[in-house]
């Protein structure tokens, strides 16, 4: 969808103190170095389009800054190309999967994985109406079951399959959006015929993914119903996904409720566990440094892959890597150029640089702030005797505080205290440029260590700032 260019906001400051008396329950968060939870794997580091359709031997955005940050999954289908898909015929059909194609094999160069949209190459993309043909609609299936095996068919044609995620439908929750006018009795018919026909005609290193459902994922709306007829109807994906769009903040529809209510839905409605994804999260106004690191940091905790949504629109939806990149013909002014190169990073580029290229060793456990509005994601590095940690808000501002626990001893005697270096990354505008020395200290500070045990305190003055923390022994 368009938006309007998101304001710029101040500078937040942050103060530490290097000693408090006692934690703050409901505005403290915990992290856990006793408890460690494998290597990282940069969960959060995934998008939806924003790649330019270029041949593989283009870079159109520098190869650099997707490898520099530690891109892992793309997710596309074609979406706002010229034509309508196939629902438009064969030719518009051939002009998305070649879109699909190209994502696709550069975000293989990245040894990532890509969600292949069915429902972009089908025409649903946001542009087409009521009046465009649906699968199943009076009851026909034919040109959908055609569809299918042509998709299926290029796939194992172009040698797509490695790394390869199927979508069967996107937002099919959403009847004026990707859905248009159709029931939801109409989609799981869909859902079932599209599993059906495309397992047996792709190799098994394919997954299946779904239901992609834009709606809070809880025990209502359409989740019963999908859950019920996946069981019954013997088509569980290889991997659920949903989104994580439009919530108040807090607690609610974030990726930590979300992902302990499929937990427990999957249990309630008899389904096995299996690998899941977000595929698509923060919307416009949440595309921040501060909202990422909230974001990232449930992400890690339960282990759910997560893309970030893209809410551009034409050939603008194919570039700016979900807005993590700007340039200077950017939609905040001037005439967009879909080819035009002079990228530059964002705040939040930075913030994810930091989360692949610091946030190295193993993840140790964390706790979210019980007033559910400020999270932490940490590792430590035994090699580098370092702990790295982000940390942000989900909208709000205010005091809070990062309790470390059972921290590493260093040295024969092991350390009494620590270092703690924590630098700021600022929002400035939508895609608006920061350079990396815009990334400053606003701490540093010796803390010492009681018990295993040291409390940092941030003052959060603006959400949009995303935090870093080093820690070392002091």
């Amino acid at each position: 969808m368009r938006f309007h260019t998101l304001t710029s906001l101040a500078v937040c400051a942050l103060a530490s103190i290097s000693s408090v008396s006692a934690a703050v329950d409901n505005a403290t968060a915990v992290v856990d170095f006793s408890v460690t939870r494998g290597t990282p794997q940069q969960y959060g580091s995934g998008v939806l389009y924003g790649i330019p359709d270029t041949s593989i031997d283009t870079w159109q955005i520098p190869k650099t800054f997707y490898t520099e940050i530690g891109i892992n999954h793309g997710r596309g289908g074609g979406s706002q190309v010229a034509g309508k898909g196939w629902m438009g015929g064969e030719a518009d059909y051939e002009a998305r999967i070649e879109s699909a194609y190209q994502n696709y094999l550069h975000v293989r160069a990245l040894g990532g994985r890509f969600f292949l949209l069915n429902s972009a190459l089908w025409g649903a993309d946001g542009l087409q109406t009521a009046s465009d043909p649906f699968p199943g609609d009076n009851g026909d299936w034919a040109s959908y079951d055609a569809f299918l095996v042509r998709v299926a068919a290029d796939i194992n044609r172009l040698g797509m399959t490695e790394g390869l995620i199927v979508e069967l439908w996107n937002e099919a929750d959403y009847n004026a959006g990707f859905w248009t006018g159709r029931t939801l009795d109409q989609f799981m018919d869909t859902w079932g015929w599209a599993y059906h026909r495309l397992r047996p005609l792709l190799p098994k290193e394919v997954l299946i993914s779904g239901p992609a459902f834009a709606t809070e994922l809880q025990d209502g709306g359409p989740w019963p119903q999908w859950f019920e007829y996946a069981k019954t109807n013997g088509s569980i994906p290889d991997m659920y996904t949903w989104h994580v769009l439009f919530q108040p903040g807090g607690t609610g529809n974030d990726v930590q409720w979300s992902r302990s209510q499929l937990d427990g839905l999957l249990d309630k409605y008899g389904l096995p566990k299996k690998p899941a994804s977000v595929n698509e999260y923060a919307i416009p106004e949440t595309q921040n440094p501060g909202y990422s690191a909230y974001t990232i940091s449930a992400l890690e905790r339960y282990d759910t892959w997560g893309l970030r949504a893209n809410w551009a629109m034409g050939g603008a939806l194919h570039d700016y890597l979900a807005s993590l990149v700007g340039k200077p013909d950017n939609t905040n002014g001037g005439v967009y150029d879909p080819s035009s190169g002079g990228y530059w990073a964002t705040g939040e580029w930075h913030l994810y640089k930091y989360y692949y290229q610091a946030q190295t060793g193993v993840r140790v456990a964390s706790t979210r702030s019980t007033d559910g509005y400020f999270d932490v994601f940490s590792t430590w590095n035994s090699k580098k005797g370092k702990g790295a940690l982000i940390a942000g808000t989900n909208g709000k501002t205010g005091t809070y505080q990062i309790q470390l626990k059972s921290l590493p001893k260093v040295g024969k005697k092991g350390s009494t205290a620590v270092r703690v270096v924590t630098k700021a990354y600022p929002w400035i505008g939508f895609r608006e440029k920061v350079d990396a020395d815009e990334i400053v200290v606003v701490a540093d500070k010796v803390y010492t260590v009681t018990n295993g045990e040291a409390l940092v305190q941030l003052v959060v003055t603006n959400a949009t700032i995303g935090y870093s923390l080093d820690i070392y022994p002091a």
